[in-house]
């Protein structure tokens, strides 16, 4: 989940239309839901897991 934020992201920083504003937003936002519940997952778990 962490590899998938960090290549929403990446994807992120190239310029867009403003067109596809909204659409980069929920991206943002759906890395970082992903970031979390891995976080979230990862304490619960323990390290190395």
């Amino acid at each position: 989940p962490e590899g998938l934020a960090q290549a929403i992201e990446q994807a992120l920083v190239a310029p867009r239309p403003s067109a596809h504003r909204l659409d980069l937003e929920g991206a943002r936002h759906s890395a970082q839901i992903l970031r979390e519940r891995h976080r979230t997952r990862s304490l619960k778990m323990g390290p190395g897991t």
